[in-house]
């Protein structure tokens, strides 16, 4: 990585890089990667710093090197082989790489990706759950679910028959994106909600236990409270018109829909799902609400400034005002006040 980023000469331009939670990565970065930088630490203090660091580490190994070729020479003058003297030369090794090894590679600050993580909030939080009601519903409609997906992708006679007398196919879900699998219940919701009868039928058709009631109920409740998740990796994964300062604004809708779930007397079936969901979401994603980078990112955006903003706002205008402070005494210029005003209102 550190070889592409030099080859590119991207390293001086470099913020953070951000990758998936994998262990690798995340291992990698903890070793020899920079921390995020803090708002006194600007960019360029950071690649001095990588920069003084290299340097050091060269000339540690080149005083070694000088050194050990020193010494080489007056054992060569003196002439006299039996006065030679044999010496591991390990020891400079050794110690030239122990004082190398947080300087071998240099990498920029890490951020996880959160389109990634909000796909484990949606997976793994969930297969925590232990509520047996709640498992065993979902258990049983998933099993029913996914035997007619499987009698619809094996069979091409069994897609035109499902086609014809339902008008839609069924969504196949796959394993690596989690929102594949929203969209294959919110097409079952469909089937529920227009064409119960014919979903029913088809069901028998394939000798597959029709959906209950109870559990047609369940997917409705499924899809309701999945949606806001749903929505959030939309918003974030797109490729147009996205930047960094969508993401605590996203994140804020999120909670606050999640919360109005909550209250919700209507959710019968799955209120230990929405409540996964809130533990995971506030473990996953509390951090970054503290990460002044994001809160600056999120504020400076001209279609959210502090409108995202719940708690008390005086210390986000204070942090917009140091900013502006900050960046003017950098450059040189004077305060523009009606540019902050307009962040600020």
């Amino acid at each position: 990585m550190e070889a592409i980023h030099d080859e590119f000469q991207l390293t001086s331009k470099l913020t953070a890089t951000v990758t998936d939670s994998g262990s690798n990565f995340v291992k990698a970065f903890r070793l020899f990667g920079k921390e995020l930088a803090t708002s006194s630490t600007t960019l360029q203090e950071a690649n001095e710093a990588h920069e003084i660091s290299s340097s050091s580490s060269n000339s540690s190994y080149s005083e070694d090197l000088e050194e050990s070729c020193n010494e080489s020479e007056n054992l060569n003058d003196s002439g006299d082989e039996d006065d030679i003297v044999f010496f591991p030369i390990t020891k400079i090794l050794n110690s030239n790489s122990d004082a190398s090894v947080g300087s071998a590679y240099s990498l920029p600050p890490h951020r996880r990706c959160v389109c990634h993580s909000i796909n484990l909030l949606a997976t793994a939080d969930i297969s925590k759950i232990t509520d047996r009601g709640f498992l065993n519903i979902f258990e049983s409609v998933d099993s029913k679910l996914r035997s007619i997906w499987s009698k619809q992708s094996r069979s091409s006679k069994s897609s035109d028959t499902i086609k014809k007398e339902l008008g839609k196919l069924f969504v196949t879900p796959n394993d690596t994106r989690w929102n594949s699998y929203f969209g294959a219940m919110k097409r079952v919701k469909y089937f529920i909600l227009k064409k119960p009868l014919k979903l029913t039928d088809i069901f028998k058709h394939f000798n597959i236990t029709p959906l209950r009631p109870i559990e047609e109920a369940f997917i409705l409740e499924y899809v309701k409270v999945m949606a806001p998740v749903a929505a959030a990796l939309d918003i974030l994964q797109g490729d147009k018109n996205i930047s960094i300062g969508y993401l605590l604004p996203t994140l804020t809708v999120l909670q606050t829909q999640l919360e109005k779930l909550k209250r919700d007397s209507g959710i019968k079936h799955c209120k230990a799902l929405i409540n996964a969901l809130c533990n995971g979401l506030t473990k996953r994603f509390s951090h970054m609400f503290l990460d002044r980078e994001l809160r600056l990112a999120a504020m400076l955006h001209p279609r959210f400034k502090l409108f995202w903003i719940q708690e008390d706002k005086d210390d986000a205008i204070e942090m917009l005002k140091e900013e502006f402070e900050d960046e003017c005494e950098r450059s040189g210029s004077q305060r523009p006040p009606t540019l902050l005003k307009y962040f600020i209102l």
